[in-house]
C-alpha cells in the first residue's frame, strides 16, 4: 500500500512575509520570439519527511494578444532514493483532480550503491476559483511512486500572486474569452506554465 508523506511547507523567510512583497516577487517574462507573457511567483521550500524537497511557486500563461490566463502551479522535486519517485498527479482538498505536466526528470548523481539524487519537475493546471478561494493557504496534494506528498502556499503568496497579475494585465486575474468571439478554428489558449 502507498506511504502517505502528509507535511507542511517550511518556508524559512517567506513565513513573514505580507502579499505585498509576494506580489512584488512576481516576475513577468516576454521575449520577441514567443506570442506568450509568462508570469511567475517567488519560489516556496519545503522540506518534507523522507527527505524529499521541493521549490513550488505560482505561474501563469497569457498570449501577449490578451485572452485567457492559464494559471500553474510549478514543482520541482529533488531527492535521494534507490528509485525515481514519478510524481505524476495532483489533487485540491475535497478530491479536485488537476491536471499535471511533467516537465523533466533528471539524475543528478549516483553511488556506488546505486543510490542517486533525483530532480523533477511538475505542474499542475490550477484553477482560478481554486485561487479565489485559498483564504486560509493553498493545499495541493501530489502523488508519486511512494505515496502523496502536500504542497502548501500560505495565503499572502497566493494574494500576492492574484494581486501582481491583475495589476499586470489590466484587470481581472484571469479573463475567459467569450465563445462568440473565438473563431472556429482559434485554439484557447489552454497549456500550462512550465
Amino acid at each position: 500500500s502507498p506511504i502517505l508523506l502528509l507535511h507542511c511547507c517550511s518556508t524559512k523567510g517567506n513565513a513573514m512575509k505580507d502579499h505585498s512583497q509576494f506580489r512584488n516577487g512576481v516576475r513577468v517574462i516576454e521575449n520577441e520570439f514567443s506570442n506568450d507573457r509568462v508570469f511567475v511567483g517567488p519560489p516556496i521550500t519545503g522540506e518534507p519527511a523522507g527527505g524529499v524537497f521541493y521549490s513550488a511557486e505560482l505561474a501563469a500563461i497569457q498570449a501577449k494578444s490578451g485572452g485567457a490566463v492559464v494559471h500553474a502551479l510549478r514543482v520541482r522535486w529533488k531527492y535521494g532514493n534507490d528509485r525515481w519517485l514519478f510524481f505524476k498527479s495532483a489533487t485540491l482538498p475535497g478530491g479536485r483532480s488537476l491536471d499535471t505536466v511533467v516537465n523533466d526528470r533528471h539524475v543528478e548523481s549516483c553511488s556506488a550503491s546505486r543510490y542517486c539524487n533525483y530532480t523533477e519537475s511538475v505542474s499542475a493546471v490550477m484553477p482560478l476559483d481554486a485561487l479565489a478561494a485559498a483564504s486560509n493557504g493553498l493545499r495541493v496534494q501530489f502523488g508519486s511512486a511512494l505515496g502523496w506528498t502536500v504542497v502548501e502556499l500560505p495565503r499572502e503568496y497566493v494574494l500576492g500572486y492574484l494581486q501582481a497579475l491583475s495589476i499586470a494585465t489590466g484587470g481581472a486575474p484571469s479573463v475567459e474569452p467569450e465563445t462568440s468571439r473565438i473563431p472556429k478554428w482559434e485554439a484557447v489558449p489552454t497549456r500550462p506554465a512550465g
